[in-house]
Formats: C-alpha cells, structure tokens, sequence
C-alpha cells in the first residue's frame, strides 16, 4: 500500500491485471445510476509496474460519460468531482507508455467517493482480446516483408513499403524498424523512439524516411504477427534489408575563345568537360549583342543566348562587319544529369569569357623580285619640297645577270614640273609624261641621281603624289622591273 492509501480510509483499491496486448480497443461500461448524490471518482496513474514512479500530465477519462482529467505534474494525481451512483471505467489516453499498459480499470460509485491505483502492466505477447489458439489446429505462414526502391539519393524523400504475405486470418499487432544513421524518419507518426529504431503500435503498410549521406544503406526491423495456432510471435521482418545510395556526380564546361578577333571574321569557341561522369544534357551560350552562331545549328536562340539540348564541344561564331574595337564578354550555363541528385543540375561555364576585338593592320603588298637580269630601286630623301628646294633623286641600276650593252634606261615623270637633270650624263628630262631614254653604253651597275635643273620651279603649287617611273630596255624588250617612287612638294616652305 502506498502512503496516500494508508492516509485514506474505506477506499477501493482495484487493480486489474491487464491480460494480453495493449492494442486492443477497451470495453466500455454502462452506467446504471443508483442514487441522487453526487461523488468523487480520484486515484494516482502509476508510470512503472509495481506502482513506481508517477505519471505526470496523462490524460485519464471516465466512461461513461466521457470525462477527461489530465494527472496532476508532481503527484499522478487525477479527480472527477460530481458524478452520481452508478458503474463507471477509467481509462489512460493513450493507454500505454513506453515501459507498459494500463489497464481499464472499473470503479462502482455507490453512496460515497471512489479512489483507484492504477498501474500498468508490462508488456506481454498475448492480446486481452485474442483469440484462445486452438490446440489442434493446423500451424499457418504468414510473415511480413519490406520493399525497398532500387537506390535513393542523398536529402531525397523515399517511400518503404511493408507487404504481409500469408495465410489471411494473419494480421500485425506492431512494428519496430531500425534505419541507417543519419537518415529521418517522416511519416506516418510513431509511437515510440529509441535512437535509430521507431516503433508503432499498429500495423502500418509503408513509412517515408528522408535519405541520408550512407553509400550502402542497411535496414533492420521486426513484427509482432498474430496467427490463429500460435498467438502473438515476433518475426524478423523479410525482404530487402539494404540499398545504394550513389555518390552524386556533376559536371560542367570549359570555354576557350581565341585572345582576339576582328570585325566580319569568324572564329571557333572550344568547350571541354569538366568534372565527374555526370552526362551534360543542355548547353548553353549568350554571345555578345548582333553576335551570330553559324555552325552547329540544331539551336535554340532567344536574342543572343543560344542553346543546345545536348553537350556542344565547339561552335563558330560570326563578328558582325560593323562591330567596334574593345573587349567583349561571354557567358553561359550547362545542366548535367547522373543518378544522383535526382534533378539536373546547372552550372557555369567556367574558363576564358573575353575577347578582343582589334581593326588589323592592312598587309602591305610585296615588292615583286627584279627581274632578271636588271633590277631598278629609286631613293628620295624623307622630306617636301618647295621653290627652291634642291635634292637628289638616286635610281639604282643592278645588273643581277650577264654583262649588258647597249641597253637603255627609260625615265619618266607622271606630272610635269619644269626640267630635270640625269647625272652623270646630264641628260635633260623635259617636263611632260612621256618616256626618255637615256643611252647606257657600259656597264649597268651605277647610281643614277636626278635634281633639278636651277631649282623648284615657282608657281608649281602643292601636289602630293607625282611619280617618277622607271625601266630599262635592250633590243625593244624590257629587262628590268618597273621601278617607281612617289613624291610632293608644296610652296609653303
């Protein structure tokens, strides 16, 4: 007897040893009232077997007619205040706890208060309301399995299902099921917790858990099963106990576009994968703005992004004629696919992202080889010229084959400008565009120097570009290049 039954005289104290699981729907009981007065109903709910420990804050109700009272938090303690004569049941809400059941209790109210301990009863493995097996029946199979999906992905919500196979007067009284470390446990709602492993106190067909980070993920668990020969017998539950849980992979490109470009040209952008295994699934580039993609086609474009449902490992893109000088920026994404993360994912294209697009420098024509056998070069100082200006005009007369004679040097000026001379024969060059000739009687190899006669003539205004040209003949066929130089002067000397 506990202290505060000592303290209480003439009180009942019933305690009813519950036989059989804690599963089974209680029984309620009539009320049969046998007076006018009204009592008190009271006790204490017990948290161990043995009447050890209270149970604080756990709701007890009174049936009839449905009275709930919740457990005093220090003592246990609970009260139903004005209920008449009659037959009533107290029962804890939920009615067990970690450590056992409670049973319901029965309390009769018959002229004076009521008060009741309650305390539970461990777990056992036969139901109050199961069925007595039979001692000649014929012993049935029936277990329950679990169905895991083929792999999972880290932070993913999965469905386990839980299938019972056997004969059908079979069913399950509870289920424990153990799940790898790190992974949470969803849904439906447990009724108890140890570390790793969630129990329910009913049958349950499925469970979502969300993955964790385990690479081979491990299950254990096992059920309470009721058959018609053997009772309550707790299995280990079947089927699949483990699955993968693929690393997840990605990928990405990387850009290279040449240091420069120019105006109306094309060039080739090369793109290299980067990363894991992960299959790239759309490519994707925004060029600059009027900037083309010629080749490979099969793109979708929205102004200046391009995209390709596949990986692209280069392209050609075309420089508008009218583009300007200066840098320009590319950029893009691409979105790669693998077994895990069940999503695509996107990610930057990474490496060069500029450009520079500069005006080339014009190609300067070659200076055809000289002919053989006779090569011509004028030489003019770097200078304008004006009234009275004096300067030499050197012509260069190479002989790069066999000796030549009587071979003529041909002298002309595309503007006329007054006379010149030739030296060292002095021979008079009128001012007029036709050719002159002047007799070469010995050797080609010399240095011929042109200057004017007095001196610039005045009045010649500004011109830039007169010409002299020059060539050498022999026997009415040219044997040298065509040599030329162009020349100005102008009067504001």
């Amino acid at each position: 007897m506990t202290y505060l039954q000592e303290r209480l005289t003439g009180v009942i104290a019933i305690v009813v040893v519950l036989v059989g699981a804690m599963f089974l729907s209680p029984v309620r009981a009539t009320v049969r009232a046998t007076g006018r007065d009204a009592f008190t109903v009271s006790g204490i709910l017990y948290e161990f077997e043995g009447c050890i420990g209270y149970q604080r804050g756990w709701t007890v109700r009174l049936e009839p007619p449905g009275y709930s009272a919740v457990t005093d938090v220090m003592s246990g303690y609970f009260e139903f205040p004005d209920i008449p004569n009659g037959e009533y049941t107290i029962i804890a809400v939920p009615e067990c706890n970690p450590f056992g059941c409670w049973p319901e209790t029965p309390v009769a109210v018959s002229g004076g208060n009521e008060y009741v301990d309650i305390c539970p009863v461990a777990f056992t493995p036969t139901p109050t309301a199961t069925p007595t097996p039979s001692p000649t029946c014929t012993p049935v199979v029936c277990y329950l399995t679990r169905e895991l999906p083929d792999h999972g992905c880290s932070g993913d919500e999965i469905t386990i299902n839980l299938n019972m196979y056997g004969d059908p007067s079979c069913y399950v009284v509870s289920i424990e099921e153990t799940i790898p470390d790190g992974w949470e446990m969803l849904a439906p709602p447990w009724d108890d917790q140890i570390g790793n492993t969630y129990i329910w106190n009913e049958p349950i067909d499925s469970y979502n858990v969300r993955v964790g980070g385990a690479f081979l993920a491990e299950f254990s668990g096992s059920a309470v099963i009721w058959d018609p020969c053997q009772g309550n017998q707790t299995k280990p539950i079947e089927g699949d106990d483990s699955m993968w849980i693929p690393i997840d992979e990605f990928s990405w490109l990387s850009r290279t576009l040449p240091e420069t470009g120019s105006p109306g040209e094309l060039f080739t952008v090369t793109l290299s994968q980067e990363g894991g295994p992960a299959v790239i699934i759309q490519t994707s580039e925004t060029l600059p703005e009027g900037w083309i993609v010629t080749e490979p086609d099969d793109f979708e474009n929205d102004g200046n992004t391009f995209t390709w449902n596949r990986r692209v490992s280069e392209y050609t893109v075309l420089v508008p004629p009218e583009t300007e000088p200066g840098d320009y920026t590319f950029s893009g994404t691409t979105l790669s696919s693998y077994t895990c993360p069940t999503e695509p994912v996107q990610y930057s294209i990474v490496g060069d992202s500029q450009i520079t697009i500069v005006i080339p420098e014009p190609t300067p024509t070659p200076t055809p080889p000289c002919p053989d056998p006779v090569c011509l070069e004028f030489q003019m100082p770097d200078q304008m010229f004006g009234p009275g200006s004096v300067f030499y005009l050197d012509l260069h007369v190479i002989n790069t084959g066999d000796y030549t004679e009587n071979a003529m040097l041909f002298i002309a000026l595309t503007v006329g400008t007054g006379d010149f001379w030739f030296y060292p024969d002095w021979v008079l060059f009128p001012p007029d565009i036709d050719w002159e000739m002047n007799d070469l009687p010995y050797a080609l190899n010399d240095v011929w120097s042109i200057l004017p006669e007095f001196s610039w003539p005045y009045g010649a205004g500004e011109f830039y570009g007169a010409m002299f040209l020059g060539a050498v003949m022999h026997e009415g066929e040219l044997i040298s290049n065509l040599a030329e130089i162009t020349f100005g002067w102008t009067e504001n000397l």
